[in-house]
């Protein structure tokens, strides 16, 4: 049998029963898979061809033809014979995500993966951002800040009100949360919440009138708006709280940040607790004896991020979806605090990564003020980068062929 499908179930959590049934019964004998180009003409889709015999198959075939598709200047009717193939045990696939790479490629993963240890088991706790259902009305553009009351403008009124500060926090998009550190936010979140005891409590209306005058005037203004959201759901007397307030006691906590949705590791560190974001998930790392610069160069290293890539779905333009699914699945090599060699490399990372924060810190000023110091800035990043690749290369004991294939000269 052949069949036309989407090859998100490849990795994505919906499709793990059929994964299952597909494994168990060695049902697969060829994939043709076209990843992220698009294959139709009036729908994005992300297909493959997969190929099933009721015969078992101890070995598939495997065609990557996305890069192909993509490269040709029209629409062709039929693919080429001559496409180079991947032969592969099926014992590869199981129930977890599927990766269809090399075997040298696979071993890597392995090796990657019996190194380290989950984030998710080393107990790093991932969150969304944060879902008010009312953007338009919560977030505002910074006009004017200092003072005991910010001028910010209002998408929702079109205008500029006056606010104060106190309930205001620094608010990124997904596409604003770079690697190593977050663009300097132009917008504020309005939050009307008190963390009491690690809990987000609500303030009261008249704690609000009597303390945020300004920012309850500005509530009972969008109040219609307000109670309609999610049709009506919020006609009660918490209607100027958010729909979703999960999450929020979690916010003002040291923490990593990545967008939803990267071509490549966008790990950020907010070590104050500071940002507010939507479209991205934060990290904490309480329960990691390990310094979180030191997590934050693993993550955004090159070796974990073809693991990553490996085991996330490829969207079009080659973006990957970054879900708490596949976050989790990250091996993290764990440092033995007993070992003075392991602890000389900790150490070391982290020294690395303070150096990258500066210099990221040093060449987002420079090019606020297009002075020439961007460039040789961005080399120095450049070096950087690769010192802590070949520090990671060393932690996870990785060979020079394993290291070709993470570098893509293999």
């Amino acid at each position: 049998m052949g069949f036309i499908i989407p090859n998100k179930f490849f990795q994505a959590s919906y499709g793990r029963e059929l994964r299952v049934l597909l494994s168990e019964q060695q049902a697969v004998w060829q994939v043709v898979d076209f990843g992220d180009a698009q294959v139709f003409e009036d729908a994005t889709t992300y297909t493959c061809l997969l190929f099933l015999r009721k015969a078992p198959n101890p070995r598939l075939a495997y065609v990557a033809a996305g890069d192909w598709l993509k490269a040709q200047p029209d629409r062709p009717a039929l693919l080429p014979d001559d496409l180079p193939e991947t032969l592969l045990d099926s014992e590869r696939l199981g129930e977890r995500p599927w990766a269809f790479g090399s075997d040298i490629q696979t071993e890597l993963l392995r090796k990657l993966e019996a190194t380290g240890t989950s984030l998710g088991a080393a107990g790093a706790k991932i969150y969304q951002g944060i879902r008010t259902s009312a953007n338009e009305i919560y977030v505002l553009e910074s006009v004017s800040t200092g003072g005991q009351t910010w001028r910010l403008q209002s998408k929702v009124l079109g205008k500029q009100v006056e606010l104060e500060p106190d309930l205001l926090r620094p608010f990124l998009r997904g596409e604003e949360i770079k690697r190593y550190k977050p663009s300097q936010p132009s917008r504020y979140v309005l939050v009307p919440y008190q963390i009491i005891e690690e809990k987000a409590e609500l303030i009261s209306p008249e704690q609000l009138h009597s303390e945020f005058p300004l920012t309850w005037n500005y509530l009972e203004t969008n109040r219609e708006t307000l109670e309609e959201r999610e049709r009506g759901r919020m006609k009660h007397e918490e209607w100027y709280g958010y729909v979703y307030p999960k999450n929020l006691e979690r916010f003002s906590h040291s923490k990593l940040m990545t967008p939803d949705i990267a071509p490549s590791a966008s790990f950020a560190f907010d070590p104050d607790g500071r940002y507010y974001f939507v479209s991205g998930y934060g990290i904490t790392l309480d329960a990691l004896q390990e310094n979180p610069l030191y997590v934050l160069g693993l993550l955004n290293s090159k070796s974990l991020d073809l693991f990553f890539k490996c085991i996330s779905t490829k969207l079009r333009g080659g973006f990957y979806r970054y879900f708490t699914q596949y976050i989790e699945r990250l091996p993290i090599r764990r440092i033995n605090f007993d070992d003075p060699a392991d602890v000389a490399r900790h150490d070391r990372m982290v020294a690395l990564v303070e150096e990258m924060l500066r210099l990221q810190r040093e060449k987002a000023a420079a090019e606020a003020r297009l002075l020439d110091s961007r460039h040789d800035l961005a080399r120095q990043i450049e070096r950087l980068d690769a010192q802590i690749d070949a520090l990671v290369y060393e932690l996870y004991g990785l060979t020079e062929e394993e290291i070709a294939v993470v570098e893509g000269r293999s």
